[in-house]
């Protein structure tokens, strides 16, 4: 989940090689020691052939990674090969550090991000429906935000603090 209250990123590092890696490269950005998490930027420099794309925490959009290829912290970040097959890769920007993450693994980000959105803006994610409601009342959303990218994510119970059911009728469609 998203983190808002101010604090300093390398007191709350537990450890002491990720603190150095952290502060490391924010001296060679030239990058003052943000406050927030959210101001926290990873430069990209994964050598890996084909396009790069991320999703906008904020609007659930897929872009193309900008010129200076920064990326929030805690974004997502997919690679689509170069080859004929258009394998996707994807990372998750956590710390100032890429992890490769496998396609199930990802899916848990992708549900944190679509119930941030939710609990933020009261309606349902963009490119978003859901599909499957199970016995409990977890919710199964699709997402789609580009053409040839897919997620399906579940939303349960107890990522929620009032009644599934309730949380889910309270939400209106996506407006643009």
């Amino acid at each position: 989940m998203y983190i808002y209250q101010p604090f300093d990123i390398l007191k709350i590092l537990k450890n002491k090689d990720v603190r150095e890696t952290v502060r490391k490269t924010l001296k060679e950005m030239k990058i003052p020691i943000p406050r927030e998490r959210r101001d926290l930027y990873y430069k990209v420099n994964i050598k890996e052939e084909g396009t790069y794309y991320w999703i906008d925490p904020d609007t659930l959009e897929l872009k193309k990674i900008p010129e200076d290829r920064r990326l929030p912290d805690q974004s997502i970040m997919l690679v689509y090969s170069a080859k004929p097959k258009k394998q996707k890769t994807f990372y998750r920007i956590d710390y100032l550090v890429a992890y490769h993450m496998s396609p199930e693994y990802i899916k848990a980000d992708i549900a944190k991000l679509l119930l941030h959105y939710m609990k933020k803006y009261h309606q349902m994610p963009p490119y978003s429906k859901i599909i499957k409601i199970g016995k409990k009342g977890s919710r199964d959303i699709s997402y789609t935000p580009g053409k040839n990218t897919h997620f399906t994510a579940a939303i349960m119970q107890w990522m929620l603090t009032q009644p599934i059911d309730k949380f889910f009728k309270s939400l209106s469609p996506h407006t643009k």
